[in-house]
């Protein structure tokens, strides 16, 4: 049985929410659109938080950290069906 999977929205050069969210996303290979899809989240919505123009309330966060995990959970499950134990999810850590 895999391990509960936890997204770290954190990078090395990332600075801003925004710039976290971006490289948390790109780095499990999940576009704007399929993680609007994923989360019910407005693809503009999220587009603005990464660029640094608008907010998320505390609703479409929770959206989004849960549609992440479940996706990096997901690519996990793949992984191991092909022999892999372990995955980096994490970008410039």
């Amino acid at each position: 049985m895999l391990a509960a999977v936890t997204i770290r929205i954190m990078t090395a050069n990332s600075t801003t929410a925004g710039e976290r969210l971006r490289a948390s996303r790109l780095s499990i290979g999940v576009s704007q659109s399929k993680l609007a899809r994923l989360s019910r989240v407005a693809r503009f919505k999220i587009c603005t938080f990464e660029l640094g123009s608008g907010p998320l309330s505390s609703e479409e966060e929770r959206r989004i950290k849960l549609a992440l995990e479940a996706e990096a959970a997901r690519l996990r499950s793949v992984a191991a069906q092909f022999g892999l134990h372990e995955i980096n999810l994490t970008e410039g850590a």
